[in-house]
């Protein structure tokens, strides 16, 4: 691992994903890549009727530019913004010690970070931006839509974020080809960390969730970590399982597969990953 993605906003979350980049960056000596996007939606504006018809089918919606005065608002604001982000991006990185450059760029926020992410090892962001509730539990717009589309491992740092150590991983495996990937970089993790590893399989029984755990151990065996296995029965809602288990181990990292393809079948029957976005207060690694 050479290079780590950090999105930085004034986000707490935020602030707790680049604590993390810099302690992977520490122990990989890897370089960090910070990046602040200039909302370019925040230059412009929507008509509420226009928004209506869009939604009906009757008209297609599109942003006007905002007035002069509130675009020069705005300006003064990203100035802000970049500036006071550039000084902490590059104070965090001298106090541990890591090399990091600081980038700023104006766009969409999505398609920035899915083009940036092409050039890294592995990208960290906050679970949250500076707009959503506080009390909110679900996983920000951002995060779920590069979770779907970004090759890269990605590790989502909630703000609630407890300062736990990194030396314990939990790991929810189930065989399948996101989980084979979240392994291979779980493997490798928590080898430049020197973390021990909870490798977890859940199914509707204990042979089921056996066959995993057996592929697992003998993918990890080369790696000579210090690695336990663990079933649990609990098919239907295996993230409670492993939620459960977490409240017992206390990782400092829970890694796990990303999304599925299919958004309707995940709103219907709420995903694992999204499950576990919500209710872990530690950072999530996952893989697609």
């Amino acid at each position: 691992m050479k290079s780590i993605l950090i999105a930085i906003d004034e986000s707490k979350a935020s602030l707790a994903a680049l604590d993390l980049a810099c302690e992977l960056a520490k122990a990989s000596k890897a370089e960090i890549k910070g990046l602040y996007i200039e909302n370019i939606a925040r230059l412009l504006e929507w008509e509420p009727a226009e928004l209506i018809g869009s939604a009906l089918g009757v008209t297609t919606a599109a942003p006007h530019v905002r007035d002069t005065e509130e675009q020069l608002q705005t300006e003064n604001e990203f100035e802000k913004e970049r500036t006071n982000l550039k000084e902490l991006f590059e104070t965090t990185c001298k106090k541990n010690n890591v090399t990091g450059t600081f980038k700023s760029i104006r766009g969409v926020i999505e398609e920035s970070l899915i083009h940036a992410s092409k050039t890294v090892d592995l990208v960290v962001i906050g679970k949250r931006g500076e707009g959503y509730k506080k009390d909110s539990k679900e996983p920000g717009e951002v995060a779920e839509e590069l979770l779907r589309q970004v090759t890269r491992p990605i590790f989502v740092v909630p703000a609630e974020s407890q300062a736990k150590s990194s030396k314990r991983i939990l790991l929810a495996y189930d065989g399948s080809e996101a989980s084979q990937r979240t392994l291979s970089t779980t493997a490798q993790i928590a080898s430049i960390l020197n973390a021990e590893i909870l490798i977890m399989s859940v199914a509707n029984d204990l042979e089921m969730a056996q066959k995993p755990l057996d592929e697992a151990k003998e993918f990890l065996t080369p790696y000579n970590l210090k690695a336990t296995y663990k079933t649990g029965i609990g098919a239907t809602t295996p993230w409670k399982v492993i939620l459960d288990e977490a409240k017992v181990y206390n990782p400092g990292i829970i890694a796990i597969g990303a999304f599925g393809s299919n958004k309707l079948l995940e709103l219907i029957f709420d995903s694992t990953t999204n499950q576990i976005l919500m209710e872990a207060q530690c950072p999530v690694l996952l893989c697609r």
